[in-house]
């Protein structure tokens, strides 16, 4: 089984991620669940209603998150022109 995030080059190391992806909610859903077929033959999504909203909630809030700390990083810096026009295209954007 493998998970594959598609995610921006700049992007760190989502390893950690990834299992958080599989232990909460594939494992919860998908594999103790016995009316979920575990095996997806020629690529198949995993066809699971709840996984899928679970996951959907999971990155989210994990986007909110990366967002609220890119945010938070950008007030503690010092104001410069170009930072404060960086800052307000990112809250519009």
């Amino acid at each position: 089984m493998k998970f594959v995030m598609l995610t921006d080059i700049k992007t760190t190391n989502l390893r950690v991620v990834l299992h958080q992806i599989w232990a909460t909610l594939y494992v919860e859903y998908v594999v103790k669940n016995p009316l979920s077929p575990i095996e997806h033959p020629g690529g198949v999504g995993v066809n699971n209603e709840l996984f899928e909203l679970g996951l959907d909630r999971f990155v989210l809030c994990f986007e909110q998150e990366r967002m609220d700390i890119a945010e938070q990083m950008l007030t503690k810096l010092p104001r410069h022109k170009s930072l404060t026009l960086l800052h307000n295209v990112h809250l519009v954007g």
